[in-house]
C-alpha cells in the first residue's frame, strides 16, 4: 500500500493519488478497445482484397465492420478517432 497526498492508504498499491485524472498519466498503457480490434480485422480483410481479388474478403471486412459500436466507446477522443478510421476504411 502506498500513501496518497492526503496521508491515507491507497488500497490499490498505486503511487496515484485517489480519484487522479488517468489522462494525467500519459505514459499509461492503453489496451485495444473491441472496436479497435473488429476495425483492424476489416482492414487486414481488405488489404487480403487487394492482394487476392477474391468478394468473400470484401465480405468479412463488411462484417468486421458492422461489428464496431461505437456506443461501447467511452472515450470521447478515441470514440471519434474510432469513427473517422472506419469511415477511412
Amino acid at each position: 500500500m502506498s500513501l496518497n497526498t492526503s496521508g491515507a492508504r491507497n488500497p490499490i498499491g498505486s503511487d496515484r493519488p485517489r480519484g487522479a485524472n488517468r489522462n494525467a498519466y500519459p505514459n499509461e498503457a492503453k489496451f485495444m478497445t473491441q472496436g479497435q480490434e473488429h476495425l483492424k480485422k476489416a482492414q487486414a480483410h481488405v488489404a487480403k482484397f487487394e492482394a487476392e481479388r477474391e468478394p468473400e474478403r470484401l465480405r468479412e471486412a463488411y462484417m468486421a465492420l458492422e461489428n464496431v459500436s461505437l456506443v461501447e466507446e467511452r472515450d470521447p477522443p478515441t470514440r471519434d478517432q474510432l469513427r473517422m478510421d472506419c469511415l477511412s476504411s
